[in-house]
């Protein structure tokens, strides 16, 4: 079967499992079955009269919330209780992701209603929010320690290549909407916060970590905590190595996605007085990754790929007074890859001048005539004069072919500074932030030398509580980009309402609208390819097409409405939230980046709407569940806007007590079908701690993971010359297992 076969049927039955044409006289494709609505808003009422109830006779209980209610930084970049946060939030913790056996960022990400979680090879995870396009994922925002690590050359996030471990995090906070307007262009749908542990609340000493089991997997972890004078410092070295996924067809054809990944990170914290610290990371990646290209007589080699990324951020923060606080951060990370590979069966007629001067001026006909198919448009006297000139070429210059060498090397460097104050009265918090990015890629391949752009941006944050009931929620941000050929504004408003019931709940209603810049490469590529071989004069010649950027790309563009309430009751050990969600995309650029059909535009659009949900309950001193639910439903012309389609995703968590030293928890996660193949998978994880003389703590976790089935997804992606139209690998079993020993001495 076909991709397109896969995106038509999938597409199909969504249409007539959900569509109420199929059982009634009704028709509403564009609407979730009314059903679901009525379930939710009975839910909703049903709770909301029982705990009003509960909180008219609990008052004495109803003191004691404030101090367990969590409290999160990253929706406005200020600190809010949960109830006062304009959009939904999940928040992670690290105790969550050790008992789970979690060994990685996107796999932590599983936990949170919406997010969809694949793979384009064993080791190079995409992730989504709600659903849409799975083959360039660049909704998403994602910071550590608020510092942003999307790359603004693509437009998009290395997940693989993430510059810390989980060791490392305390928490993560997943912004579940449209956070443009606090966070800018690429927090267009959700972003993602990973908080790293504080250097002054972590104990002097060593920490190992050494991980093994399937797949040929081992990782190794070391951190050394220290202090001096007033800096608390700590530094990490790890090392991951893995075989990835084991065939890509049932005939076990081997699938080559090996990686291993080293990294050494610096993390202090210095406190220069009573009213200020400096919290600074440096953060040293390198990483080689197989790629799934086979040898065949057109290609003599792997295009396997090495990268070194290297980060660094000084975060400076003062409290001027009590009132008043000031923080500006410094960032810049340089990402440098080198991918080269040898192919053959070249023809040299990919060389000849009438096809170059004829792609300046017509690239469409210069393909069709290399391909000598046919053109449907009106060609020019002066097209025609080359077409005949490279028809002649032909006849007297006879057809040969080549092997050679190109590569997708590149270098690209990110610098941000920006200033934020933050002004706190009695019933409002502002926080007003500024600043610009500085972005500059390198590639004789896809941009043909150097390009860079300049970005700069304000930000307004106001939360106001004029009374106990009420919370208000204002923010916009403005950012001007300024590249090599054009200029582009963009403005992002948000306004949120929260209706407190009670100490326990809230209602809350949002609505946002988002834009996005198109990344710097989709707006200045020049993307040929350089062939080096001996065969040719001057060691090489370049192709005769250049695949360029034609129209002028405008802002991708989101409206988003979410109507959410939240319940915690922590005498009642309960913690519910539920957000519906209406989400309007358009602008959007979705066409894949493929070399001799290169024609990006903002044609596309989708409609996603749906609910989220997620719950946490300690049902005994001893088990406690936990459980996240998304139903999406999305609505759109165009197939790539639902590569990563699920109307169902969520999971299941149980974790059980023994007793301080021991452990069990067990959980599920899956989804509906993606382009029929649907996921499921249960883990279960055992964590004993042992008592050892000479190490103040020594654990041991055994985690085995059940795969439904062998087969399981294979996110596209676009290879040097035309779109790998992969769908599925496969693992040898289906039951993996993962042993992991940590000490602290």
């Amino acid at each position: 079967m076909n991709t397109k076969q896969r995106y038509d049927q999938s597409h199909l039955r969504s249409k007539c499992f959900f569509d109420p044409i199929y059982f009634s006289s009704f028709s509403s494709s564009h609407l979730i079955q009314p059903t679901l609505f009525h379930f939710i808003a009975l839910l909703l009422t049903t709770l909301m009269l029982n705990i009003n109830t509960v909180s008219a006779t609990s008052e004495a209980a109803e003191s004691d919330l404030d101090m367990e209610m969590p409290v999160v930084i990253t929706p406005a970049h200020m600190k809010q209780p949960l109830t006062h946060s304009p959009t939904g939030v999940t928040v992670i913790k690290k105790e969550t992701i050790k008992l789970l056996g979690i060994r990685s960022i996107p796999e932590a990400l599983r936990l949170a209603p919406g997010m969809i979680v694949t793979y384009r090879t064993g080791e190079s995870p995409i992730v989504n929010f709600h659903g849409n396009n799975g083959i360039f994922p660049s909704r998403i925002q994602l910071l550590i320690d608020g510092a942003s690590i999307f790359n603004g050359s693509y437009n998009n996030v290395g997940w693989a290549k993430i510059p810390i471990t989980m060791d490392e995090i305390e928490r993560i906070e997943i912004v579940r909407g449209s956070s443009a307007a606090s966070h800018g262009s690429n927090a267009f749908q959700a972003v993602i916060n990973i908080i790293t542990a504080n250097p002054e609340d972590i104990p002097d000493g060593h920490s190992t970590r050494l991980t093994g089991g399937s797949l040929n997997t081992l990782e190794a972890f070391y951190n050394f905590k220290n202090q001096f004078n007033a800096t608390h410092y700590q530094v990490s070295l790890s090392k991951m190595a893995s075989d990835g996924v084991d065939f890509v067809d049932k005939d076990e054809t081997e699938f080559r996605d090996s990686a291993w990944i080293e990294r050494l990170n610096w993390h202090s914290k210095t406190l220069i007085d009573d009213r200020s610290h400096l919290d600074l990371h440096f953060n040293f990646l390198r990483n080689e990754l197989e790629t799934n290209l086979y040898e065949t007589p057109e290609r003599n080699s792997q295009a396997d790929k090495t990268q070194n990324i290297d980060f660094f951020s000084a975060n400076y923060h003062r409290d001027i007074n009590s009132h008043h606080q000031f923080e500006s951060l410094i960032y810049g990370a340089k990402r440098t890859t080198k991918q080269e590979w040898v192919i053959c069966v070249v023809p040299n007629t990919l060389f000849f001048d009438e096809l170059d001067q004829l792609d300046k001026l017509n690239p469409a006909l210069a393909i069709a005539t290399f391909e000598g198919s046919a053109f449907s448009g009106e060609i020019t006297p002066q097209e025609q004069s080359l077409i005949d000139s490279y028809q002649s070429h032909k006849l007297n210059d006879p057809l040969a072919f080549y092997c050679g060498e190109i590569n997708h090397n590149a270098e690209d460097e990110r610098f941000d500074l920006s200033f934020q104050h933050t002004f706190a009265a009695q019933h409002l918090q502002t926080v007003i932030g500024y600043g610009g990015t500085f972005v500059r890629f390198k590639s004789e391949t896809f941009v043909g030398g150097s390009v860079d752009e300049s970005r700069y941006h304000v930000r307004i944050n106001s939360e106001y509580n004029p009374n106990e009931q009420l919370t208000f929620n204002v923010g916009a941000y403005t950012e001007t980009i300024t590249g090599e050929n054009d200029d582009l504004v963009i403005f992002s408003p948000k306004l949120g309402i929260n209706y407190h019931l009670s100490t326990y709940q809230t209602l809350r209603f949002s609505v946002a609208r988002g834009e996005s810049l198109p990344s710097l490469i989709d707006r200045e590529r020049a993307w040929t390819y350089f062939f080096a071989t001996d065969s040719l004069p001057n060691g090489g010649d370049t192709f005769f097409h250049t695949a360029r950027t034609l129209n002028d790309l405008e802002p991708e563009r989101i409206v988003e409405q979410q109507l959410g309430y939240n319940l915690h009751l922590p005498e009642y050990n309960l913690q519910l939230d539920v957000t519906l969600f209406n989400e309007s995309l358009d602008n959007l650029i979705s066409k894949p980046s493929e070399y001799f059909t290169y024609a990006p535009n903002n044609d596309a659009a989708v409609d996603l709407r749906g609910v989220d949900i997620e719950m946490g309950v300690q049902l005994t001193q001893q088990l406690r569940l936990q459980s996240a639910y998304s139903y999406l439903d999305n609505d759109t012309d165009f197939p790539i806007e639902q590569t990563l389609y699920s109307q169902h995703v969520g999971g299941t968590q149980i974790f059980y007590t023994f007793n301080e030293q021991q452990n069990l928890t067990v959980g599920y996660y899956g989804n509906s079908e993606i382009l029929n193949i649907d996921f499921s998978r249960y883990d279960i994880t055992y964590s004993q701690q042992f008592k050892v003389s000479g190490a103040e703590s020594l654990n041991l976790d055994l985690t085995l993971q059940y795969y439904t089935s062998s087969e399981q997804l294979l996110a596209g992606e676009a290879s040097n010359i035309a779109l790998y139209d992969g769908s599925t690998f496969y693992y040898e079993h289906q039951t993996q297992y993962f042993i992991t020993l940590r000490a602290n001495f």
